[in-house]
Formats: C-alpha cells, structure tokens, sequence
C-alpha cells in the first residue's frame, strides 16, 4: 500500500502529553462538537452488536485478540490495529454508531463533497466515518493537506494514506528509528484514536460521552510488539 511519499511530507511529529489537547482536536474519532443527543462511543458500526454489548458492561474487547497479518507490512499492520479497535466489522464502510441519520449510501461509494453534504445535512450527531472513523475536522484537514478534490471518492487507498498522515503526526518516523520509545508511541496514537488506551488502560477521553478504550493496553502492547519486534526488543533492553 503507497505511504503517500509519508516520510517526505515532512508531517512528522512528536506528540507528548502536553499537546494532547490539540492531537485529539487534530485526531480521528471523537470530538466534542460531534456530541449529539445520541452519541454513544466511538468505533464500532451498527451491526457490530455484540462488540457495543461488551462495552456498555465496561469490558474492553481485548478477548477478540488482534492477529497481524505475516504477509502485510508493518504500517499497514498497524491500520489494522487501529481499525481492530475503531472500525470492528465495518471496515471502510464503518458509520459511527451514534448517527441517526446515516449516509444514503456506503462510505467507500461515496466521493468527498457527498461525505460533506452528509455532515451539513445531519447536524447535531456524530459523523465519524471509514475505517479509521474520521471526524468532520480531521476529514477537511486531511482533504486539505492531501489535495484531494471534491469529487474524490472516499475508497479503502484514500482511507489509508489519511491514516498514514495521522499515523506519521503520531511520531512514526522516530519510533521506527529508535528515537521514541514504544510506550510513548502507543500513548501518541491513542491520544489520536481514542479506542487505544493510555498506560493507564483508560482512553485518552475515557468517560466523555460514554467513551473508552476497546482493547486493553497488554493487548495493545502485545500487539505493536508483535507488529515492530525490533522497537520491541530495544524497549526491553531500556526497561
């Protein structure tokens, strides 16, 4: 899968604690102006019943292990994680749970300037979209950043090269080089999408309008170690 050219765009950077506020305003799937009257969480599309079950008892989804994928590579592995934690079975076409009024058609059919019309045509509910469950800001931003045009669809290659871009604002280029530390990269990431917990286990937003983590930080840990083995071993070599 192309990285859009990720490392020359130059768009990497270091996330800490402090900009957390603004990685989050800058992030995928939850913004407090996308709080409706039936907001719920984020993550999970409508038939994922089950998956809605478990969170509403306060459960982390941890018990559906994340599997990487041997033939993939390590960032698109990485998606895979993320969307394991916000898309579930909805994929691409992943509608957050919350819309009551849901696009006319599925999302990878859609071009941008439709998606739009979607959000002004619905307001006052939530609009996280695809498989990395894009808000409304984050999606004009990276429609921006991308030049992407209006009558672009919103297929799986858009969808993950805008992940690319969030995943590389996360401080990917560091990480991979050794230069941030595992622990610090699973925290930049999930203040980005907030279904990735913290050290703490918790979402970066944990109980705002319902929000948290949907796996737990051991399987969201086991996981990126399994992804990115190298970081892993120098991790523990610095513990």
């Amino acid at each position: 899968m192309p990285f859009l050219g990720a490392l020359a765009l130059g768009l990497s950077v270091i996330a800490t604690p402090s900009r957390a506020a603004d990685l989050w305003s800058h992030g995928s799937s939850f913004s407090a102006s996308d709080v409706g009257a039936n907001w719920v969480r984020t993550g999970f599309a409508e038939p994922e019943k089950s998956r809605e079950d478990e969170t509403e008892k306060g459960a982390p989804r941890s018990e559906l292990p994340f599997v990487p994928d041997p033939d993939a590579t390590p960032i698109a592995n990485l998606r895979n994680l993320i969307a394991h934690a916000e898309a579930g079975a909805g994929g691409y076409d992943a509608v957050q749970v919350g819309a009551s009024v849901r696009p006319a058609t599925i999302p990878t059919a859609m071009t941008l300037d439709e998606i739009r019309a979607w959000f002004a045509a619905s307001p006052g509910q939530p609009h996280a979209i695809g498989r990395y469950q894009f808000i409304p800001a984050t999606f004009e931003r990276l429609a921006g950043t991308t030049a992407m045009p209006g009558d672009r669809v919103f297929d799986p290659d858009l969808q993950d090269s805008w992940a690319n871009v969030l995943i590389l604002e996360a401080g990917y280029a560091d990480f991979v080089s050794g230069r941030l530390s595992l622990d610090a990269f699973m925290d930049d990431l999930a203040v980005i999408w907030a279904g990735l917990p913290l050290a703490s286990g918790l979402s970066a937003y944990d109980g705002i309008a319902g929000n948290q983590a949907t796996i737990s930080r051991a399987a969201y840990a086991s996981a990126l170690s399994a992804i990115f083995p190298a970081q892993s071993a120098l991790a523990s070599v610095s513990r």
